[in-house]
């Protein structure tokens, strides 16, 4: 009995006391830390919380809500859910999440739930903000290197906005507050690494001694901020300093005139020199003698050759400077050339011949002006002679001196004097040197010599053969040789006496011997005779006379 009663309590108390045991225990809801808020961004921010404390209930979700309002907070399609917790998960356990789509610079509540089956559970609130669209930092900070034409424009990105920057640069123009619809400006496509960031832009094409406004800017996320509008003013246009220095060397034809540089302008220099002129201030336009090439160390002197001047002739001159494209002059100066007379020479004669000389002359100077003809004249008559009364010989002009000249005179007479001078003529004038002469050769004939010896042609009478020889020649070539013979007397002449030659002959070499035979004969009567020959110039040379006597003719 016993037995059965201990079995009977073994079975209903343990019963008895779970009943009694599920009755007392109470429901224990999970343990939500605060949300922690980070990276508010303009749209965005990031959650992070953590179930610290489990509790004895099944979690089905969690996650974080959130709205603009500080109550009531609802699960919702909005809200973060990051799904149910395995109760053997152990604590704490992390919940992180990402909030977009936030309106920007807006209020926002949030906070971190558990789902249970009676309900959710929600952590503290926490409020945070979104951002402001921040547009980066620009500075407009100055100008410097302004010339008439360009200023270099200078600027920075002091700081970076909430979104990338997309174009920055400089704009400029004459209206304040120029901007980017202009079209002068520096450019640049794309962000920058980082800030601050420095830049500038070479602003070129300017109008000089004007006044130009510029800003920096900055592109981001479709909007342009810009930086102060400033202010420059490009230089006035400065021309190089030139001055007209003194006249040298000043002739007849040329002069040496200076100038100086005495200072630089706003261009380079491209052109330095003198013009001159016979009016008042000439320009470039007239003649000149020029440098080229830019001029950097100052003051520059420079002198050039003013030629081709007239003799006797006042010239104004002015030293002149070019300097993008404009010409500066010095001051209005004047010289005066001199006037001079051409200086002629009347040199010895050479290679004298019986019918020629070659005669010499020179132009020591030209004088003012240009020489047009160069001669010589020459008269066996005139001891002065002239271009207008004697024979010549002449040719142009020059410009070269001292100019040696040389002319031969031909068809002279044999031993005769000349008178001869040189000239030249220059501006219409004809100036002499001073009258030489010189006088021809004589003409030499050839020696001859009649031959004693007389030889028979038959060898027992007549004819005869008479022999001669020319010992030295002459002047002139022999043309004709022969003897001249008479009866009775030495009376050569064309009346009296017989000729008989040779055949004619030219440039023999001496000695030569020739000979002719001669039948005529008067019977009981001397014959006389003699060599001779004659030259291509007509002249004449007789041999010895000789004679034979002719014996009584036998009938």
């Amino acid at each position: 009995m016993k037995s059965m009663i201990r079995k009977a309590l073994a079975v209903l108390l343990p019963a008895i006391c779970y009943t009694s045991c599920l009755e007392k225990v109470d429901p224990e809801p999970p343990t939500l830390s605060v949300v922690s808020v980070t990276g508010v961004g303009v749209n965005t921010a990031n959650l992070t919380s953590a179930i610290t404390k489990a509790g004895n209930q099944e979690i089905l979700d969690h996650g974080f809500v959130f709205s603009q309002s500080g109550e009531n907070p609802a699960i919702d399609n909005t809200s973060i859910k990051k799904g149910a917790i395995d109760r053997a998960t152990p604590t704490p356990i992390t919940i992180n999440g990402s909030l977009t789509g936030l309106k920007t610079a807006a209020e926002y509540y949030v906070w971190a739930y558990a789902q249970l089956q009676s309900g959710p559970v929600f952590s503290e609130a926490v409020k945070f903000k979104t951002s402001n669209v921040t547009q980066p930092g620009v500075k407009t900070e100055g100008y410097e290197a302004v010339t008439v034409s360009s200023a270099r424009l200078k600027a920075s990105i002091t700081a970076k906005g909430t979104y990338p920057v997309s174009e920055y640069g400089i704009v400029w123009g004459g209206a304040s507050d120029p901007t980017t619809a202009s079209l002068s400006k520096y450019a640049v496509k794309g962000d920058v690494a980082n800030v601050p960031f420095a830049f500038s832009a070479n602003a070129a094409g300017l109008t000089a001694n004007s006044t130009y406004h510029f800003r920096a800017y900055v592109i981001s996320n479709g909007v342009t901020t810009y930086g102060a509008d400033l202010s420059f003013k490009t230089s006035e246009v400065v021309q190089p300093g030139i001055r007209t220095d003194g006249a040298s060397e000043v002739g007849n034809n040329s002069a040496r005139l200076s100038g100086t540089v005495t200072g630089g302008g706003s261009h380079a220099i491209s052109e330095r020199g003198v013009v001159w002129g016979t009016g008042q201030n000439p320009t470039t336009d007239q003649a000149k003698a020029s440098l080229s090439g830019n001029v950097t160390e100052f003051p520059s002197g420079f002198t050039v050759e003013a030629r081709n001047l007239s003799p006797n002739t006042t010239y104004h001159y002015r030293a002149y400077v070019i300097a993008n494209g404009v010409t500066s002059y010095g001051a209005d100066k004047t010289f005066a050339t001199g006037a001079s007379l051409p200086v002629v020479v009347t040199n010895d004669a050479a290679n004298l011949t019986q019918t020629s000389a070659v005669l010499n002359g020179s132009v020591n100077s030209g004088g003012s002006y240009a020489i047009s003809e160069i001669g010589m004249v020459w008269s066996s008559t005139q001891t002065n002679p002239a271009v207008d009364n004697s024979a010549k010989a002449s040719q142009g002009g020059t410009n070269t001196f001292p100019y040696t000249y040389k002319f031969t005179a031909g068809n002279l007479s044999p031993n005769t004097t000349y008178y001869y001078r040189a000239y030249v003529i220059s501006n219409g004038i004809v100036y002499y040197g001073a009258a030489r002469s010189f006088r021809t050769a004589s003409v030499v004939k050839a020696t001859v010599t009649t031959h004693a010896t007389i030889t028979s042609v038959s060898g027992s009478g007549w004819p005869v053969k008479l022999s001669g020889e020319v010992t030295k020649m002459g002047t002139y070539p022999i043309q004709r040789y022969g003897f001249q013979y008479s009866i009775g007397g030495t009376a050569f002449n064309a009346q009296t006496a017989k000729e008989v030659s040779g055949s004619t002959t030219f440039l023999r070499t001496t000695p030569f011997t020739f000979s002719n035979q001669i039948s005529y004969r008067q019977c009981g009567s001397n014959l006389y005779f003699r060599a001779y020959v004659i030259d291509n110039a007509g002249n004449q040379a007789f041999g010895e006379i000789r004679s034979i006597i002719v014996g009584s003719c036998v009938n």
